[in-house]
């Protein structure tokens, strides 16, 4: 197995494909695994990837970060995070780089402590913090976003915490790696299971977090998110997913510069591990507005996707073709 990444320019047309891993294959190929668990590009357009390599059969897993520059060249040595030797999530799930392509990588440790670090772009670690206050039961899950001056906050999911099942919490931090205020709750809604948080930032320290709450739209799993600005939490969470029935899984979001953001889910009738039969976006404007209805993206089954907008509010939106097939797709939308 190996990890590519193909770079495009603003109008869709092919720059360069990246090796970003070296192959990997165990002794027996349904037996090993190479997984991307987060990737983040920061302002000078350099890339940094988290992938953990692992044998099912050992239960250990190795994770690694590696830095690349616009035109594909690495810009460092592979770097080595650490060893888990039980399966996720007590492994390294998140990361987020830096304008000085320093980074920090948010890792879960024995389902009740979730830590991250800060490391040099050598991987040389600067600092360390606990991110969780709560440590009762179960927190894992995290997600990371920055903002231009290096502020971040992580989002995780936490079992018992908001009394029903997982709920989903978030913490605010300087660029210093010091916690900002206390940890918050982040769904309003908490009956059953609120799960799979992931979090968008844009330069100004506004953030939005989406997550799957379980039977909260009636029927399976629906999509919904919360917006939040410097100074706290703006409106209440809301739906993103129109069309209620079976189960909405898997979401992505992405937010530019102006505070726009969009968020893609899979619609399946089936569990969040098998392949999904419809893919959909929703836009929203800088005030959380909706912008027209929840579009349809794709035309066959398909396995993981990943949804974008850019500056000029155009949407690019990624999925793999199958389950069993190596073949990547993406589509492009410009709206007015």
């Amino acid at each position: 197995e190996a990890i590519y990444a193909q770079r495009f320019d603003k109008n869709g047309l092919k720059l360069n494909e990246t090796k970003l891993s070296v192959d990997y294959l165990g002794a027996n190929f349904f037996e090993s695994s190479l997984v991307i668990n987060s990737l983040s590009i920061n302002s000078a357009d350099n890339l940094s990837l988290l992938k953990t390599i692992g044998l099912f059969g050992d239960s250990v897993y190795d994770t690694f970060v590696s830095i690349y520059n616009a035109s594909g060249n690495n810009l460092d040595d592979e770097i080595f995070i650490g060893t888990s030797k039980a399966q996720p999530p007590n492994f390294s799930e998140s990361i987020v780089i830096n304008s000085d392509n320093s980074f920090i990588v948010s890792s879960s440790y024995t389902l009740g402590e979730i830590i991250a670090k800060k490391y040099s772009q050598s991987g040389v670690i600067q600092q360390s913090q606990q991110i969780n206050t709560y440590t009762t039961s179960q927190q894992f899950g995290s997600q990371i976003a920055m903002d231009s001056s290096g502020d971040f906050v992580i989002t995780w999911q936490s079992n018992q915490q908001d009394g029903s099942g997982y709920g989903i919490y978030a913490q605010k931090f300087n660029s210093q790696l010091q916690k900002v205020g206390s940890e918050f709750r982040v769904n309003t809604y908490t009956t059953g299971d609120q799960y799979s948080p992931k979090i968008v930032m844009d330069s100004t320290d506004n953030f939005i977090v989406a997550w799957q709450s379980y039977n909260q739209d009636g029927s399976g799993s629906g999509i919904y998110a919360q917006r939040y600005n410097s100074q706290g939490q703006v409106g209440s969470e809301f739906r993103v997913n129109s069309s209620t029935t079976s189960h909405q899984v898997n979401q992505s979001i992405s937010i530019n510069q102006t505070g726009n953001f969009v968020i893609s889910w899979e619609k399946s009738g089936y569990s969040t591990f098998q392949d999904s039969s419809n893919l959909y976006i929703q836009r929203y404007n800088n005030q959380g507005q909706v912008i027209g209805t929840e579009t349809k993206v794709n035309q066959r089954e398909f396995k993981s996707s990943s949804v974008l907008i850019n500056s000029e509010n155009d949407i690019i939106v990624t999925w793999g073709s199958g389950r069993y097939s190596s073949n990547a797709f993406f589509r492009r939308y410009k709206f007015d």
